[in-house]
């Protein structure tokens, strides 16, 4: 068992979650680490400050305030803009790495993000189910190495991407 606390994972777990089906859990300090920083992003969305990309739009959009009723589809906008990408998908142990990775990088509980997201993550790994995601992004060079393949994983949860089950390529139904 591999236990993510945002500070500890060492490169012979993340090369065994990669290659083999090594389960996968979030720690408990984590989760409230995580839960924490998510209760300044909620309080923040509904001040009157401007948050960028949490009651803004992004990009040209950045100065355009979000009505607190359209926050949520704000979100899965994001999400689904940047889930797109072209080229050959990368490795099952790639996508799995790099799950693994960001799962624990988001354990150490700065970026604002729900729990649930961390979590999912690991549910992924732990059902061995592992999104199909393109080698290149759709927004530029940082998208390559963290947007692009985040909401592809995002979106697993959601739509109807390829998915990898149990070594296999699919779509789910």
């Amino acid at each position: 068992m591999i236990t993510l606390d945002g500070s500890s994972l060492t490169i012979e777990e993340v090369e065994s979650a990669a290659k083999s089906d090594t389960p996968v859990r979030i720690a408990e300090d984590a989760r409230e680490r995580m839960e924490r920083s998510r209760a300044v992003v909620e309080r923040l969305a509904v001040g009157n400050a401007p948050v960028y990309a949490v009651n803004t739009g992004v990009g040209l959009l950045a100065d355009v305030r979000i009505a607190p009723g359209e926050l949520e589809q704000l979100q899965r906008n994001v999400v689904r803009s940047h889930a797109c990408g072209i080229g050959d998908p990368l490795s099952r142990a790639d996508v799995r790495a790099m799950m693994l990775i960001r799962a624990n990088v988001l354990a150490k509980g700065f970026s604002g993000i729900r729990p649930l997201v961390a979590q999912r993550l690991c549910d992924l790994l732990n059902r061995n189910v592992t999104p199909v995601v393109p080698s290149q992004g759709s927004v530029g060079a940082r998208a390559i190495s963290r947007r692009s393949p985040i909401s592809r994983w995002c979106w697993s949860a959601k739509a109807k991407p390829s998915l990898r089950a149990c070594g296999c390529r699919a779509r789910r139904p």
